[in-house]
């Protein structure tokens, strides 16, 4: 099937290749031009084969990706701001050494893989998403080695977001918190959590600019249990658990402000297992900048 095709069809999908274009470009591109409608195996076959063209285009060429033209749009500003909040809690930012850069979030939630596919075409690139059966997980996927060089210097410095999440606080706060977050049933108390300290601090940096009043406290909880794929997975944590609470009037505000696609969660694999109730047994006290009276909880639960 495959050796139909002569050397003028190959010479014009290399060259269609070096202009960027993905297999959905190519396919159309050939069939308008030479009539002929390639199958997707084969086209990868002839690419990655014959061509031995292993580059990966989404769509077509390499975007000119840069943040600090999304900072010029409020909108733009605003989800990026969004997106920062779900890299530093719930996203991945890897490259397989092949040439591909990705993006990627891999979550239980449709909603929430929506929200950032979205975000993720209101910034200029673009994402695909899908469901991945076996693990009965949705995703949703972005290529950019400049949007993930960028995400990437978030994640090892995350003292830099602040820059790119003045005045857009509140979305930043969405995107942490459905990566991070929960909502208790009972009291609608509205919780964040991670084991980073430099992430807690952004976080509390951005809930006070925002006028949110809120708890903070350690768990010194050493192993807990979550739920994976119907199965219960014992875990081992080499960090203490920061948990961050919103209180009753700051919460409410919080879910109106925000209008977060998860709202409502239970808390079971999010928060610690060594008390009764979250936070009853916390050392605790509302913010008045940030006071890390805590941190010698934090050194004594890794000494």
């Amino acid at each position: 099937m495959v050796r139909k095709y002569n050397d003028e069809i190959l010479r014009t999908i290399k060259e269609l290749r070096d202009r960027g274009y993905g297999y959905e470009r190519i396919r159309k591109y050939l069939k308008e031009h030479h009539g002929i409608e390639v199958p997707y195996s084969t086209l990868h076959y002839l690419v990655r084969i014959k061509l031995g063209d292993r580059r990966t285009y989404r769509g077509g060429e390499e975007i000119p990706w840069n943040p600090e033209d999304c900072l010029k749009d409020p909108k733009k500003a605003e989800k990026l701001a969004y997106l920062i909040g779900v890299c530093l809690s719930d996203a991945n930012v890897y490259s397989d050494g092949k040439g591909r850069y990705r993006f990627k979030l891999r979550v239980k939630d449709e909603a929430f893989v929506d929200e950032v596919y979205n975000a993720l075409k209101t910034i200029g690139l673009r994402p695909f998403k899908g469901y991945i059966r076996k693990e009965k997980r949705h995703y949703v996927c972005a290529y950019g080695k400049r949007f993930y060089s960028f995400m990437l210097t978030i994640k090892k410095h995350p003292e830099i977001a602040k820059e790119y999440i003045k005045e857009h606080e509140i979305a930043f706060l969405k995107g942490f918190y459905e990566g991070d977050g929960c909502l208790g049933k009972r009291k609608k108390t509205v919780y964040f959590s991670n084991t980073d300290l430099t992430k807690i601090k952004i976080i509390t940096w951005a809930l006070e600019r925002a006028g949110f009043k809120y708890r903070i406290g350690v768990s010194r909880t050493k192993s807990g249990k979550i739920v994976e794929n119907d199965r219960i997975r014992v875990i081992r944590r080499t960090r203490p658990v920061i948990i961050i609470s919103l209180d009753s009037n700051s919460s409410r505000r919080f879910l109106a402000l925000a209008k977060p696609c998860i709202k409502e969660e239970n808390l079971e694999g999010k928060l610690p297992k060594d008390h009764p109730k979250p936070l009853s047994t916390y050392k605790a006290n509302y913010s008045v900048g940030m006071n890390f009276i805590l941190t010698k909880e934090i050194m004594s639960f890794t000494s």
